[in-house]
């Protein structure tokens, strides 16, 4: 009988069950929050859920790599694991239609009072209409009237422990957007399954604006003189229309209030 062969067979089992044990009493694997895995995580602790992967991890804290290129700091108990075989629920039919139509384009943002209110009123213009967009208060207690034709929209508030201007909610149909900035000259409109960045075309130059998303992009221009106009170039066919909408939000915020 060739005893070394059982002997070698006894120790790679021993060391197998050895391994098998760690990994099931790992605390980075007992929870399923492993490298690799396949998260949603709510962007800035407080926003909407995004999904990702976990690119590095620290005992409760986590690095998260976002499908959309982003990437954050965080802890575990902000995410959860999806399954790499779910799908995204269908989005509603109904925006869907409205997004579609050639009416929701926007076409032109102009101040409708002098800056001695601090711009709070402005028109819009849109393919199918024109809506008007108007201010109530200042600072943290500033929220908006929204008037555009066809669209329940509510109010666009500013969310309470931010510094006023950095952080604001679009309401819509029970709906909610995130408007967040990282600077006055880039922010991130954030819904469920989407995002749109704002941006700055130049460094330096916020009279010229780029709203980028998986749809296209839109081109923002403020026309010159003292009188705040806005040209808008909109070539996202078939994006969310709100989505639009709080991004123009951002640049009035970032760009006509005083701060």
């Amino acid at each position: 009988m060739n005893t070394r062969f059982f002997h070698r067979k006894a120790g790679v089992q021993v060391a197998l069950c050895m391994a098998l044990a760690a990994l099931l009493t790992s605390p980075l694997h007992a929870d399923g929050f492993t490298v690799g895995a396949p998260v949603k995580c709510k962007w800035q602790k407080i926003g909407n859920y995004y999904t990702g992967k976990i690119a590095r991890r620290n005992g409760n804290t986590v690095f998260i790599q976002y499908d959309d290129g982003d990437t954050e700091t965080t802890e575990i108990q902000y995410c959860k694991l999806i399954d790499p075989n779910q799908t995204k629920p269908a989005r509603n039919n109904q925006n869907n239609q409205n997004n579609n139509q050639d009416s929701s384009n926007i076409k032109k943002l102009e101040a409708r009072s002098s800056g001695s209110d601090n711009w709070q009123d402005w028109s819009i213009s849109l393919a199918g209409g024109k809506g008007r967009l108007k201010a109530n208060g200042t600072g943290q207690h500033m929220s908006w009237d929204i008037e555009l034709p066809g669209r329940d929209v509510k109010v666009l508030t500013c969310i309470q422990g931010s510094q006023w201007w950095t952080k604001w909610q679009y309401r819509y149909g029970g709906n909610q957007l995130i408007a967040e900035a990282s600077s006055l000259t880039e922010w991130k409109i954030d819904s469920t399954y989407n995002r749109l960045k704002v941006r700055t075309r130049w460094s330096g130059d916020t009279d010229q604006w780029i709203v980028s998303g998986k749809k296209g992009e839109m081109k923002v221009t403020r026309n010159g003189g003292s009188w705040p106009s806005w040209e808008i170039e909109d070539n996202m066919p078939g994006e969310d229309f709100h989505m639009k909408m709080a991004a123009i939000f951002a640049i009035i915020v970032a760009t006509e209030m005083p701060h």
